[in-house]
């Protein structure tokens, strides 16, 4: 494997213009892609790879223009915000629980990366160990392995809206033949008022039950507000921040939502070109004319502000323009 070949899924790209415009919205992000020989229809195809070189020359762009040293786990601690893992993010949300995501981390890392196997080992009900080995051939830099802390880190946010705790206590880039992560999470807020407020009120009603015939009523009465006024304010905080994690859920199912109504309309707009151009090669026989209804047609439905049509001499030797759009005429 050479550090040409396409290892890096454009979804990795995309996170990190997500970060740029969300946090350097100032930031022209042209030069950025130029510079790593990218392309902006790159990015936004979720079936296009980058090349280690690629990736690497963007992300030293990057640093240059944030001067920021570590914008590559800061962008992979806002995956979760992202709009660009598209039905990535659709497919995470679909597993059981935070447990049984960090698990099954192999399988959906490859719809990020080439580069690595990973492997993944349960240590507790809320901890996990995960081994990362970069492939024979690639030359992995320290970078990926920070954005990938951040990745593991923000995967938390998907269940409990918290970032994980994420350990590495051994790194290839350290001389390991690997790196090692260990991530441990707790529960949400609200999970572990509800639970306290639960374990209090399920322990106090019997126990004011037996006060009751012990104490003297007003002082038994004035314990028994006191505690109700607790469990009550216990119960008013687990709702308030069920609501804040509700607000934070829905919005990340906006999204989902946006970029699902997106590839609807990408594919709507490719069934439609292929059914217009369908239509005119049917019907149009005229060489000259039919080239301008299958133009007229591109530049209607597919996504591209500039396109051209060439054909084959009678030799099929060399290609000639024919027509085209969105190109002005050389003065």
């Amino acid at each position: 494997m050479t550090d040409t070949q396409p290892i890096y899924n454009s979804r990795i790209t995309r996170v990190y213009l997500e970060y740029i415009k969300r946090h350097y919205p100032d930031l022209d992000v042209g030069p950025l892609l130029e510079s790593a020989d990218m392309k902006a229809y790159e990015v936004a195809d979720p079936n296009h790879w980058f090349s280690q070189s690629q990736a690497d020359r963007f992300n030293k762009s990057l640093v240059q223009a944030t001067q920021d040293p570590n914008i590559a786990r800061k962008a992979g601690r806002f995956a979760t915000s992202a709009e660009g893992l598209g039905a990535a993010k659709q497919y995470l949300l679909g597993l059981l629980n935070l447990s049984t995501l960090y698990m099954l981390v192999g399988k959906v890392y490859v719809l990020f990366s080439r580069g690595a196997s990973i492997k993944a080992r349960k240590l507790g009900p809320h901890r996990v160990e995960i081994i990362s080995r970069p492939l024979s051939g690639v030359n992995e830099k320290p970078y990926q392995c920070e954005n990938r802390i951040g990745m593991f880190e923000s995967v938390a946010r998907f269940f409990i809206q918290k970032f994980a705790l994420v350990e590495h206590p051994e790194c290839f880039h350290q001389g390991h033949d690997h790196c090692r992560y260990i991530i441990t999470w707790g529960k949400s807020r609200t999970g572990v008022l509800k639970q306290g407020r639960n374990i209090f009120v399920v322990a106090g009603i019997p126990t004011f039950l037996v006060l009751f015939f012990l104490m003297p009523f007003k002082a038994w009465g004035i314990a028994a507000l006191n505690f109700a006024l607790v469990a009550m304010t216990v119960s008013f905080m687990a709702e308030y921040f069920s609501r804040k994690e509700m607000a934070a859920i829905i919005e990340m199912k906006g999204y989902e939502a946006k970029d699902l109504i997106e590839e609807m309309e990408i594919r709507h707009d490719n069934a439609m070109l292929v059914q217009a151009i369908g239509k005119a090669i049917s019907s149009v026989y005229d060489v000259e004319k039919l080239i301008g209804a299958v133009l007229r047609t591109m530049e209607s439905y597919a996504d591209f502000d500039r396109g051209v049509i060439f054909l084959a001499d009678s030799e099929k030797n060399n290609l000639s323009y024919t027509a085209g759009y969105g190109y002005g005429r050389r003065k």
